[in-house]
């Protein structure tokens, strides 16, 4: 399943960058020269770094929401769960090794993907005179991989409390994708967040309000401009980068706590 979640998601982002080269090469009148210009600079270096993490902090959380459903649930439903505690009676060291190798999978994803942007940045973007990655923007690559697995952590985590806790992949599953996309319709509270006072206050205590901080500075760390497609997009009611590094940690603290407490606590049934 991990590999067929990692075919899947690179053909979607081919297909999201063979549009960008079309309307570029083709169709240039169809687009503002904001728009040109940032399909433009997701075709070249560094801007095509961007894109990608764009790529995976958008369709690429429910794949990792998929993907922790399966790598945890998986247990539950072959019921090799009931073998592995035996060998490793302590479940936290168990569910924290399995985040562990979640995670290391998910960083790995990220590099593949990485490198597969790049090759198309080179393909496409050729007839744009793309020239090669600056060393500047390679250096920022790790901590911008550090940003976008912060962004998918809260999903993650999550969707692991939700499969430990209903001993299921098909709970962990639902409750994760419903989970990100409510978060994701919350964002329409951005517009009451620009009244100010307690309104704002409210929105930046939100998980999307801070997600959108850090994949914003991912998209900006590599020169695009995130209002040049969405011209409704309005950094100010944002949080600050710390706060919102803050506010994400707290929420994956208390989803992490859950899981813990809900391994903890639970019985291990046979799998089916």
């Amino acid at each position: 399943m991990t590999w067929i979640l990692l075919a899947v998601f690179l053909a979607f982002m081919t297909l999201q960058f063979m549009a960008f080269w079309f309307f570029v090469a083709f169709v240039p009148g169809l687009l503002t020269p904001s728009q040109l210009a940032d399909f433009e600079q997701r075709l070249a270096f560094p801007g095509v770094f961007g894109a990608v993490f764009g790529h995976v902090n958008g369709l690429g959380g429910i794949f990792a929401v998929v993907l922790a459903a399966g790598f945890v649930g998986g247990d539950y439903g072959w019921g090799t769960l009931r073998t592995y505690l035996p060998r490793q009676p302590n479940r936290t060291r168990y569910l924290l090794a399995k985040l562990a190798a979640l995670l290391l999978a998910l960083l790995a994803a990220m590099l593949i993907a990485l490198a597969c942007g790049a090759l198309l940045a080179v393909l496409f973007g050729t007839s744009l005179g793309t020239s090669m990655p600056t060393v500047a923007s390679i250096i920022q690559l790790p901590l911008a991989m550090l940003r976008a697995l912060l962004v998918l952590l809260p999903y993650v985590l999550i969707t692991i409390a939700a499969t430990v806790y209903g001993r299921s992949l098909i709970v962990g599953l639902v409750v994760g994708i419903l989970f990100q996309l409510v978060d994701i319709a919350l964002g329409v509270v951005a517009l009451v967040a620009q009244l100010g006072g307690v309104w704002q206050m409210l929105y930046q205590l939100m998980i999307q309000a801070n997600i959108a901080t850090l994949t914003n500075l991912n998209s900006t760390a590599f020169g695009l401009d995130p209002a040049a497609i969405n011209q409704r997009f309005d950094p100010a009611p944002l949080p600050p980068p710390v706060q919102a590094i803050i506010v994400i940690v707290i929420y994956c603290a208390s989803f992490l706590a859950t899981a813990l407490w809900s391994f903890q606590r639970h019985d291990i049934t046979s799998g089916t």
